[in-house]
């Protein structure tokens, strides 16, 4: 199955190593679209070095890891822009502004506070936690009713 079901990931999210991982080998066969800016990647350098102690070269790996594997996953810079038009959270209106430039359905999130349905609504998204696994995650929306496979 290939699809073109684009996903905003942010930032909290590819800190984790293993939900990263599980991500990433998702979008590698093509399951989702995984989308992310500069700042998402910066922020996630940022939170790896000084939260978690990795180094700069271990970084700098992963990043370079990143642009060679998934370089389609870069959302161009126009989504700025839309950024103060977001009602979200400020720390996070620039991954909203993102995912209404992509367009995305799915903003990929542990910060769902941060994402309030009000502020996601008018533009047709939705924030999930990346909880794995997650058969709603991050596959199209469902009718509830519909049978899963």
């Amino acid at each position: 199955m290939i699809s073109d079901f684009p996903a905003i990931v942010d930032a909290c999210v590819l800190v984790q190593a293993a939900v990263r991982d599980t991500l990433l080998r998702l979008f590698e066969r093509r399951l989702f679209l995984a989308r992310w800016t500069d700042e998402i990647i910066e922020e996630t350098v940022r939170t790896l070095r000084d939260k978690l102690g990795r180094t700069a070269e271990q970084t700098d790996r992963l990043v370079n890891e990143l642009r060679a594997h998934f370089p389609d996953a870069w959302v161009e810079p126009g989504y700025r822009e839309l950024i103060p038009i977001m009602t979200n959270h400020e720390k996070d209106r620039h991954v909203l502004a993102a995912a209404v430039k992509t367009p995305c359905e799915v903003i990929v999130t542990y910060n769902l506070k941060h994402f309030p349905e009000g502020a996601l609504k008018p533009f047709g998204i939705e924030a999930k936690h990346p909880r794995i696994p997650n058969r709603s995650l991050p596959y199209r929306r469902r009718d509830r009713h519909s049978p899963t496979p």
